[in-house]
């Protein structure tokens, strides 16, 4: 099993108290798809162009979507794979990867409906997505456990974190 790490505070654009516009495994339709669909990560609610830092340390990797994750990138840390999805910018190319470092820069959020970076978001955010070895959607579990920022739902309603390991 591995033991959950909290990330620092302020990795999503200096912010400490975030609004998860949506939660981890809640089924839901969406426009793009034809059938609901679990959601395999949470959303943060934040604006277009909200720096991004990496919350850990490992190799960065770029990739693009066009209907789901539009452009978005992954960090692979340890055994496990995060995903940053519907990116406005990023500072590698699609296809590219770099070793990074916790704090380092990795981006910038996006999400706006009709932007061709946002593959399928309905509207500003980022989704974050954790997932285990062999780093399948059936692997996916809920990131909330890695946040030491304050998580509140769109009622300011505080997310309890239960720490847990994998």
């Amino acid at each position: 099993m591995t033991k959950i790490k909290k990330f620092k505070r302020g990795w999503i654009g200096g912010k400490t108290r975030l609004i998860v516009s949506s939660p981890f495994g809640v089924w839901r339709k969406l426009p793009h798809y034809k059938e609901k669909r679990k959601h395999n990560g949470i959303d943060i609610n934040i604006s277009q162009g909200t720096p991004l830092y990496a919350p850990v340390s490992g190799t960065l990797k770029c990739s693009f979507e066009e209907k789901g994750a539009g452009l978005y990138l992954t960090i692979v840390s340890d055994d496990i794979k995060f995903f940053f999805m519907h990116m406005s910018k990023t500072v590698i190319s699609v296809n590219g990867s770099k070793i990074v470092k916790e704090g380092d820069l990795i981006g910038y959020s996006g999400g706006a409906k009709g932007d061709k970076n946002a593959g399928g978001s309905t509207g500003p955010h980022l989704h974050f997505e954790a997932r285990q070895k062999p780093y399948s959607k059936s692997k996916a579990f809920n990131p909330i456990v890695f946040f030491s920022d304050t998580l509140v739902d769109r009622n300011g309603n505080t997310y309890s974190k239960e720490t847990q390991s994998i």
